[in-house]
């Protein structure tokens, strides 16, 4: 995988970290979607540094019903997609 990207915990609840490791310091692009393709979330080009990083979501903050999302990353050409069930 691009990034060694998880989840946890899965199936969320009320919030959900969002791990993942960069070879070198990278802007990433997090994006989430829901089953239909709209997007939820979209954070471009943030600045992360190499080795392990999180990002902490939060249910309410995103205002998630339940149902299957996905969750993707992107950062200089490369891209990994991972789903989340939302209960």
């Amino acid at each position: 995988s691009e990034f060694n990207l998880s989840v946890y915990p899965n199936p969320m609840h009320t919030n959900l970290d969002v791990v993942f490791e960069l070879e070198k310091d990278s802007k990433v692009t997090v994006e989430i979607f829901d089953q239909l393709g709209k997007a939820i979330l979209i954070d471009n080009a943030i600045d992360y540094k190499r080795g392990l990083n999180k990002i902490h979501l939060e249910r309410s903050q995103l205002q998630l019903s339940s149902g299957i999302y996905s969750i993707r990353l992107l950062s200089e050409g490369k891209s990994e997609l991972v789903k989340v069930i939302v209960e």
